[in-house]
């Protein structure tokens, strides 16, 4: 109840106390006039009665009044309950909405839930293939690592030999040293050997054959003989006829010739001297031999391999390989 209704209601009983009171006063007044005059005791009681009933018209407005108020309150309390119902209303209505929306949210947990559980177990199997990758890997790895260990091991061990190597190919060295040391007197003869190791595998083998040996001292004393000069010449004649050589090739075959010569020539009365026919001189067939092919007639173009003559007659030993034009 509202404070309003309780000063509402506490009017009611003052009005009942009211008339109550007013109407003790009046009985008490009735029976006091018994012993008075008739007159005095009707005007009395009449002017109580009149009291009486204006107090009650007074009433009866302040009834009416707190009645037109109560209808009223009571009018807004309906409205108020109306509004606390559609209020009540409206809060079940969300109570569902909200309950909804749990069971919604429930649901979509569960389904995060049974999401996650699944992507853990998805993680869980996704780790474990790659810890077993991993694993693999290593077990490469380490196999790698084995093998470059023992690759290791074998390049020390290479190492170690070539060490050893360089250790001997020092000392050949020198000694290689030491021997060119003892026959710088004879550079010049070393110079020809060195023309004889540039030469292709093939003709140092056929030089070797000729001159009886392919070490330096076996080539130099095979070249100083006079009876090696004309195989020689011969082997380089068949050479320049049959093979096609290089001009470096061709220089190098006639500076091994002019060296053997040299060599061969060397005394007081050398007995051979070299035919060199001079380019655009005519063809002579007592001096000189025309090159595979060619008619033995014509001027000298140039002189593939010089013939070489006896000193004391001039009789060719050798013709001078020409090419002629």
């Amino acid at each position: 109840m509202t404070e309003r209704e309780k000063q509402r209601l506490w009017s009611e009983a003052e009005i009942i106390e009211l008339v109550t009171r007013e109407f003790g006063a009046a009985t008490k007044g009735a029976n006091e006039a018994k012993v008075t005059e008739g007159d005095t005791v009707k005007e009395k009681l009449g002017q109580a009665l009149e009291a009486a009933q204006s107090e009650l018209e007074t009433l009866q407005k302040k009834l009416t009044a707190s009645e037109a108020e109560l209808t009223a309150s009571y009018a807004e309390l309906r409205d108020k309950k109306a509004e606390l119902a559609a209020k009540d209303s409206e809060l079940r209505t969300q109570q569902k909405l909200l309950a909804a929306k749990d069971t919604a949210i429930r649901d979509k947990q569960r389904e995060l839930e049974a999401k996650e559980a699944e992507m853990a177990e998805k993680l869980a199997a996704k780790e474990a293939e790659m810890a077993e990758k991993l694993a693999a890997k290593e077990k490469k790895i380490f196999a790698k690592q084995d093998e470059l260990d023992a690759r290791n091991a074998e390049i020390k061990i290479w190492r170690e030999k070539l060490n050893a190597k360089d250790d001997e190919l020092a000392a050949k060295t020198e000694e290689v040293k030491r021997a060119v040391k003892a026959i710088e007197p004879y550079a010049p003869l070393a110079e020809g050997y060195k023309l004889y190791l540039e030469l292709p595998v093939g003709q140092r083998d056929a030089l070797r054959e000729i001159f009886g040996g392919g070490s330096i001292l076996a080539f130099i004393s095979g070249a100083a003989q006079r009876g090696n000069l004309a195989p020689f010449w011969d082997y380089l004649a068949f050479t320049f006829h049959n093979e096609t050589l290089s001009s470096s090739e061709a220089d190098l075959l006639r500076k091994l010739f002019a060296f053997s010569f040299e060599l061969a020539a060397q005394g007081d009365n050398p007995p051979y001297e070299l035919i060199l026919p001079t380019p655009g001189e005519s063809f002579d067939a007592a001096s000189m031999e025309p090159m595979s092919g060619e008619s033995a007639r014509g001027k000298v173009r140039r002189v593939i391999l010089p013939g070489y003559a006896y000193r004391h007659d001039g009789k060719a030993v050798k013709l001078s390989l020409v090419e002629l034009g």
